[in-house]
């Protein structure tokens, strides 16, 4: 509607009738619409939808799969069912963190390996749930700091991501290059995690 009352006499778009507002939704390009940036409108442009009323009469579980739930309020805003306005949408949370101890310590890189590969899936299938994408990746691990007797030693690194992502394939990969990093034989670890940072929407960004 922003969009359109840029180009009306009066300076407000008024979509009173059904003929009108088809009319005017038919002539606006998706990516003239608020939260469609140009990488969305190249994605359903890829499925045939180029105007904001080819959007509106969408299949809603395809939109849902390239945008998410918020491709969805658009479209039911564009079909006039009111929504939560889109900047009343929650901010997404800063962090994650998926770990675990061990119920017997680990001593080899192979176990460790094995054990932070399964908490980056993990950590990927929350972000795909949640709909969200990670930029930075961090790995920790520690000894039993109840055990005294035993030597000690935790350590942690991150890494930034070349592109924000919830592929699992792409955090165990970077999960295992920290693991060899921070790893040092010698020691009985009890516990290792992942931790994802600067989360962000999968299908845009917030203004």
């Amino acid at each position: 509607a922003n969009h359109v009352a840029k180009h009306s006499v009066s300076g407000v778009a008024e979509l009173i009738t059904d003929e009108l507002r088809d009319r005017l939704l038919a002539n606006l390009a998706v990516e003239d619409l608020w939260g469609i940036n140009r990488r969305l409108g190249l994605r359903l442009r890829a499925h045939g939808i180029t105007t904001a009323s080819q959007l509106s009469d969408a299949n809603e579980s395809l939109i849902k799969q390239i945008m998410g739930i918020v491709g969805v309020r658009i479209m039911h805003e564009l079909r006039g069912i009111s929504c939560l306005p889109l900047e009343a949408i929650a901010p997404p949370q800063k962090h994650m963190v998926c770990s675990r101890s061990f119920g017997q310590s680990v001593t080899t890189l192979e176990q460790m390996h094995e054990a932070i590969s399964y908490h980056a899936a993990r950590a990927a299938a929350k972000l795909r749930h949640r709909g969200l994408r990670a930029s930075v990746l961090g790995v920790f691990l520690t000894t039993n700091r109840f055990q005294p007797n035993d030597l000690q030693y935790s350590n942690s690194l991150s890494v930034s991501l070349p592109t924000a992502t919830n592929s699992s394939q792409v955090l165990i990969q970077y999960a295992k290059l920290c693991m060899t990093n921070i790893f040092r034989d010698g020691f009985s670890y009890k516990k290792c995690g992942v931790s994802l940072h600067d989360l962000s929407y999968c299908s845009f960004q917030m203004s």
